[in-house]
């Protein structure tokens, strides 16, 4: 006679999936495999994404490093909802999982920086009980474009920062509001340097990064473009065009999920604030 399933008649649980790293509306096809000692009845197979934002945070008087994780997004698929045999050996079952959008639990891009990760869990419970976890990677989007129509365009740098002896005046205008990736776009400049300092220019694509646990805030900031422009000397000038050409293969987007994750990518300098870096 056949009993239910036992915890100590799996030997060994494998999933087998052909890649790691997905597009979010990709489905994940793979096996499920069970290998059982003795013959058993198995009640409920379920496969489980859960996506996890993860913080580390210096915290209390000895600076201490706390880790805080919050689960955004979650879906379960159960493949067994009927009582089957399970024979001695390998036995194997196939999976199919849609990596949607849920209700107020949308998708977001996988990401580690620092002290900060989004990531994805890829679990397989058999009867209620977990046998396997293993991880992905997902891409929410690329973008097929940039919107740039916010871009101030000007910049006066604080005298009180780095110009002791007058400003440094940044002018700067682009060809299109939208900047369509992997296609070139023109930046015109004009800088004006009305002090003694000799400064490098360097225009640099940043993304600015939120991420929220259990009320516990990370920021960083990730340079995804970096352009030198050349020197300016003391009471010089430079004034030029700059043709910009922006891979969307190393821009996919970080879709806000409300609580937990933003994301902004804009043109900004260190010292001038606006779109150009300067360093003496």
């Amino acid at each position: 006679m056949l009993s239910f399933l036992k915890s100590s008649t799996i030997k060994k649980v494998d999933v087998g999936i052909a890649k790691t790293i997905f597009m979010a509306g990709e489905t994940i096809n793979g096996t499920i495999n069970i290998e059982c000692s003795e013959s058993t009845l198995l009640e409920k197979v379920s496969v489980k994404i859960h996506g996890v934002v993860l913080v580390k945070i210096r915290e209390g008087n000895n600076n201490n490093k706390n880790t805080y994780k919050q689960t955004f997004y979650a879906t379960e698929t159960n493949l067994q909802q009927y009582t089957t045999q399970l024979n001695v050996g390998i036995n194997t079952m196939t999976f199919s999982v849609a990596l949607i959008d849920q209700e107020n639990s949308p998708l977001t891009t996988s990401l580690k920086i620092g002290d900060g990760k989004i990531y994805y869990k890829l679990k397989i419970d058999i009867n209620g009980d977990q046998k396997y976890k293993t991880y992905i990677d997902i891409i929410a989007s690329y973008p097929e474009t940039i919107d740039v129509s916010s871009f101030p365009g000007k910049a006066e740098d604080d005298k009180k920062r780095c110009c002791q002896t007058g400003p440094l005046v940044i002018s700067a205008s682009i060809d299109n509001t939208l900047i369509k990736l992997g296609q070139p776009c023109t930046l015109s400049y004009n800088i004006e340097n009305k002090n003694n300092s000799k400064y490098k220019m360097i225009l640099k694509l940043q993304r600015k990064i939120k991420l929220n646990a259990h009320h516990n805030v990370l920021r960083r900031t990730l340079t995804l473009y970096t352009q030198p422009l050349g020197t300016v000397n003391p009471w010089g000038s430079m004034n030029n065009r700059q043709v910009l050409s922006l891979d969307p293969s190393v821009l996919p987007t970080y879709p806000k999920v409300e609580n937990f994750v933003e994301v902004y990518d804009y043109f900004k300098g260190k010292k001038v604030y606006v779109l150009i870096q300067a360093s003496d």
